[in-house]
């Protein structure tokens, strides 16, 4: 012990070294203020407010693996993506990082990202981050409203690395679902309204034959007549997406819409949805848009659009990802089969140039072209 390390120190408050007092990553010490000073790489000052009498108790961890890791208030850490602080006793919050988020564009409702663990938990409430591999109970909402998707029983399996390096949950086509109890009033948008633009990251994994609608998303739409959106995918070949969409109690009050080969078998796609009843042709008030492109989504029977009285018939409905509703002219209904990446709904019909940014954050994101 008689070797000792003596760093630059100063007792007098307010001191700060200069640059030309540090060499790059050297360190200093204020003692007075309870600081940490070093000299950064780009050649900046950086300081750290230690903890005890006048500091903040700021000090550095390890990243920590999810939002309840074991933490002491006023720990710190950064990795890539998040900036992330234990605000109390295990208990971590995070800020991203990144220079857009879905978050920057006004009336966000929903937000579902299958790529971040600590939003994929083993239990409908309370319990544990899901493991690589395990099943999911509940898919929570990073929109700030706390619409989590939940199934007690029978959810889906979270899968790592599966497309651009990032992560999914995977459907088995059998009886994987998640909903979101009670949306007719947390997204009564969705059921009521005449305006909500939706995208989904998707990837279809069929085996071709049998005339079924595969459900991605529902609210209703085909349940007595009732208003809400189905988004499908029809395993008949040509591929084809389906949205059946629907704001009045009547076949009259409805806009039905397909694209043709819009979902390659076992590849991923981006499915942008935008529903404006205040468009003034019937073709314009659901127009579908695949990987970033332009409308391309075509009408089918039954989709001229009458408008109609406005029904409140789907109260008490789920949103549900994956289940048995089924777009209208199916001879059957079946569960998604393949993996979901991300799911982002607005309250609004959005501009060109926001409907622009989110596709362009997701076809990145996700490697989709």
């Amino acid at each position: 012990m008689a070797n000792k390390v003596k760093l630059k120190r100063s007792y007098t408050s307010g001191a700060v070294p200069l640059t030309t007092d540090l060499d790059t990553n050297e360190v200093a010490v204020n003692w007075a203020d309870n600081k940490l000073f070093t000299k950064n790489s780009a050649g900046n000052i950086v300081s750290i407010t230690l903890g005890g009498s006048g500091g903040s108790g700021l000090t550095w961890s390890s990243v920590p693996a999810s939002a309840t890791a074991s933490g002491t208030a006023g720990q710190i850490s950064y990795d890539t993506q998040y900036q992330y602080i234990c605000v109390a006793t295990n208990t971590w919050t995070r800020i991203s990082l990144a220079t857009f988020t879905p978050a920057r564009i006004f009336g966000l409702q929903l937000w579902l990202d299958a790529n971040d663990s600590w939003t994929l938990f083993d239990a409908t409430s309370g319990g544990s981050t899901t493991a690589a591999n395990g099943i999911v109970r509940r898919w929570e909402d990073k929109s700030g409203y706390g619409r989590h998707a939940t199934e007690s029983t029978n959810g889906p399996t979270r899968k790592t690395a599966v497309q651009n390096g990032i992560g999914t949950l995977d459907f088995d086509g059998t009886n994987d679902t998640l909903q979101i109890a009670g949306s007719q009033s947390s997204l009564a948008f969705l059921h009521q309204s005449s305006r909500a633009t939706i995208f989904i990251v998707y990837r279809p994994t069929y085996t071709l034959g049998g005339d079924e609608f595969h459900t991605i998303l529902d609210t209703g739409a085909n349940s007595g007549l009732s208003p809400g959106i189905t988004l499908a995918f029809n395993n008949v070949s040509p591929n084809s997406q389906m949205i059946d969409w629907r704001v009045a109690g009547t076949d009259g009050g409805r806009v039905r819409r397909r694209i043709d080969g819009g979902a390659p078998n076992n590849s991923f796609s981006l499915q942008s949805i935008v529903t404006d009843n205040a468009n003034a042709a019937p073709e314009s008030r659901a127009l579908l848009y695949r990987n970033g492109g332009s409308n391309s989504g075509t009408n089918v029977s039954g989709g001229s659009f009458d408008g109609g009285t406005v029904s409140t018939s789907n109260a008490g409905r789920s949103f549900t990802i994956s289940g048995t509703g089924t777009a209208t002219g199916a001879s059957s209904a079946a569960f998604f089969n393949g993996d979901i990446g991300e799911i982002i709904i607005y309250n609004s019909a959005l501009s060109d140039a926001d409907r622009g940014l989110v596709q362009s954050y997701l076809t990145s994101r996700w490697g989709i072209s």
